[in-house]
Parts: C-alpha cells; structure tokens; sequence
C-alpha cells in the first residue's frame, strides 16, 4: 500500500501531459496567493533572494547585457533623461556628507540619545524638504521609521493585549 505522497508522485511520473495541465491550471487559479506568498518569503529570506540574483546575473551575463543593449535602442528618451539626472542622483546618494545644498550638516553624535557612534544615517520626512531630518544613530533611526509608520502603536497594543491574557 502506498502513501498518498507516492501515490501521486507515481501518478505524476506517468501521466506527464496531465499534471502540467493540473499544475498549470492550479497557478491561474492561486495566482494572487502565490504572489503573496512568494512577497513573504522574499521579505523573509534577504539573503537567499540577493544570492539567487547573483548567480542569475553570473549565469545569463550575456542575455543580460544583450537584453539591455536592446531596451536601450528601444528607449532612448529614457536613457537620455537618466543621464541627465545622473548629477542629481550621485548628490543624493552621498552618505556620511553633507546630503546637499540647504540640507543639514552632519552632527557629531545621534540628535535623539547623543551616542557618538562611527556611521549616522540622516532621517528625514519629506522628500521634498530634505532639510527637514535628524542625524540618528542605526537604533534611534529604526525608532524614527518605526514611528513614521505608526508601527508604535501596534507594538503597544500586542503588548498590552499579551500581558491582559497573562493575567487572566
């Protein structure tokens, strides 16, 4: 007698045409579930998701570069105007400086618990006033996101909502 894993692995093995139609079927019908899932498990597993894309790009470095060759003829406007911005993007993505013209210098320690660590991350709110921000330690830069999103508040809500069932 057989499990019913084996079953079906047998059954699979022997009607190739019929379990691909099944499978195939089965990803129409899940497919927002599957997207959500596989959303999940790539917020979950970072680190598998960076090394699958770099042996991907190892893999197909031609078809990668002829791919881009071919999006590139295809849209030169967009190329053109990525290079225009080019400037821009560099002055933005300067870290440890000061981010830009109008936007504040760097302080010597954290502007929320004052510890004088090596790398302060600038938390700002807005885009578009940049100026607008705070040089935070990593810690207190988590806090700041956190806040941000109102995660706060969440977090005291399980919290109390698991020290109620404690004492019950």
């Amino acid at each position: 007698m057989y499990s019913q894993a084996e079953y079906n692995r047998k059954w699979r093995a022997g009607n190739p045409e019929k379990a691909a139609e099944y499978a195939k079927r089965n990803r129409t019908k899940r497919k927002d579930a599957i997207v959500e899932y596989n959303r999940e498990w790539r917020a979950r597993n970072p680190d598998k998701v960076a090394e699958q894309a770099k042996r991907n790009r190892t893999k197909n470095k031609d078809r990668i570069v002829e791919y881009n060759k071919k999006w590139r003829e295809e849209h030169p406007e967009a190329v053109k105007e990525w290079q225009r911005s080019y400037h821009e993007r560099k002055r933005l993505r300067v870290n440890g400086k000061t981010i830009s013209v109008n936007k504040r210098p760097k302080t010597i320690g954290c502007e929320m618990c004052g510890e004088i660590v090596n790398r302060l991350e600038y938390h700002h709110w807005d885009d578009e006033h940049p100026c607008l921000g705070l040089w935070l330690c990593w810690n207190c830069h988590r806090i700041a996101e956190g806040v941000d999103k109102n995660l706060h508040f969440i977090y005291l809500r399980e919290k109390e909502s698991m020290v109620l069932e404690t004492l019950i």
